[in-house]
């Protein structure tokens, strides 16, 4: 009876105190590996969304500065065919159309000039004040900025409520008293699809003003998903970003450890290697 108390107080609680603490040192370094992950993954797809973002900034800075669409925007035309032979040679002598087309966003510039006639990329803004853009951009008070929000309008289809554009006040040749706008509305199918096209190993959301803009979950509705993965899903990393006066939110998840989901599936071997 001594020696079986010795051999438990010598050799078995100090072999479990030991391997307890090489078992603790590789749950923390699998648990910080899978925070790195997440993070990085966070990261990219970050980085892929400013990417997209910070093209159209060029594109609407571009066009700020370009005399010749200036001049067009701020003429007043005297007829209706006054406005269309100008808006022909424009097109012809601009580079606005190819700009347009080098991606799927849509371009369009709203000016306070009531001698342009709405179409084709423009339109008039004094029709456009109501809209739920031009109150968002109005109340951030600044030059330019990325908005994303969801459009409850009973107009649009449910694929279409969720809006993501940028928009930026056309004002590189001063103030002339006449407001100018231009805005460039992201195609968010398309932006969801190349998201998707990024290879990850963790389910994610992004989520802006309360409500899920992405997920590569494949699920149907992101905010339900996201409540069941943030219920049922121990590891997960948020991670907050500002960007252009939008607040982001990024959720990442991982399932069990992989280290524990051997130690559940094989514990009689661990019990086995500890008693002998």
């Amino acid at each position: 009876q001594k020696f079986l108390v010795i051999y438990v107080c010598c050799v078995i609680i100090p072999l479990i105190l030991t391997d307890g603490l090489i078992l603790n040192a590789f749950i923390s370094e699998e648990l910080n590996n899978r925070r790195f992950d997440r993070e990085n993954e966070a990261n990219a797809y970050m980085e892929y969304l400013t990417n997209a973002v910070e093209y159209d900034v060029l594109i609407a800075r571009a066009v700020d500065k370009n005399v010749v669409f200036y001049d067009f925007v701020t003429k007043q035309y005297e007829s209706s065919y006054d406005y269309i032979t100008a808006y022909t040679e424009f097109q012809k002598s601009s580079f606005f159309k190819s700009l347009s087309s080098l991606k799927n966003d849509t371009i369009t510039v709203y000016s306070d000039n009531p001698t342009i006639l709405n179409g084709s990329g423009f339109q008039q803004l004094g029709k456009h004040r109501n809209d739920l853009w031009y109150k968002k951009f109005k109340e951030l008070g600044v030059d330019e900025a990325l908005l994303i929000f969801y459009d409850d309008s009973e107009n649009l289809r449910l694929a279409e409520r969720k809006k993501a554009m940028f928009v930026k006040k056309l004002n590189y040749f001063g103030d002339d008293g006449m407001e100018k706008i231009i805005t460039i509305d992201i195609n968010v199918s398309n932006l969801a699809s190349e998201l998707k096209s990024l290879s990850t190993k963790c389910p994610m959301f992004i989520v802006c003003d309360d409500f899920v803009i992405f997920s590569n979950t494949g699920e149907k509705d992101y905010s339900e998903a996201l409540n069941e993965y943030l219920s049922n899903n121990r590891y997960k990393t948020e991670l907050d970003y500002t960007y252009r006066h939008v607040h982001f939110q990024i959720y990442v998840f991982n399932d069990n450890l992989l280290l524990m989901n051997v130690i559940a599936e094989r514990w009689w071997i661990i019990v086995i290697l500890l008693l002998f």
